[in-house]
């Protein structure tokens, strides 16, 4: 005599949302080569808090993805250059946000 097994699954109707947990800190760099200086974007890095450093991209752009929190971005020394910024520090990032800082 065979044996039947029978299961039974519900597969609810309604969609399934998810709540994203993290955000994002677009990092954008400017050179200024006024002075006889020769570089680009890639030749700069930067830190996230006290993480390690971030070269950028050779766009100046950068998106970091990161969960909720303040955050600090600052750029790592370049001899030759001076550095300015806009919105970098005391970054308040919640979930679903993207914030800029311009250097």
């Amino acid at each position: 005599m065979a044996t039947l097994a029978v299961a039974w699954f519900f597969i609810s109707p309604l969609p399934v949302l998810y709540a994203s947990t993290t955000g994002t800190i677009t990092v954008i760099k400017t050179v200024v080569n006024d002075d006889g200086g020769t570089k680009t974007p890639s030749d700069f890095s930067f830190f996230v808090n006290d993480g390690s450093p971030i070269i950028f991209n050779s766009n100046g752009q950068n998106q970091i993805t990161l969960p909720p929190g303040t955050y600090d971005v600052t750029e790592v020394t370049t001899s030759g250059y001076s550095v300015s910024y806009n919105n970098c520090s005391n970054i308040q990032l919640s979930s679903d946000e993207n914030k800029f800082c311009f250097i």
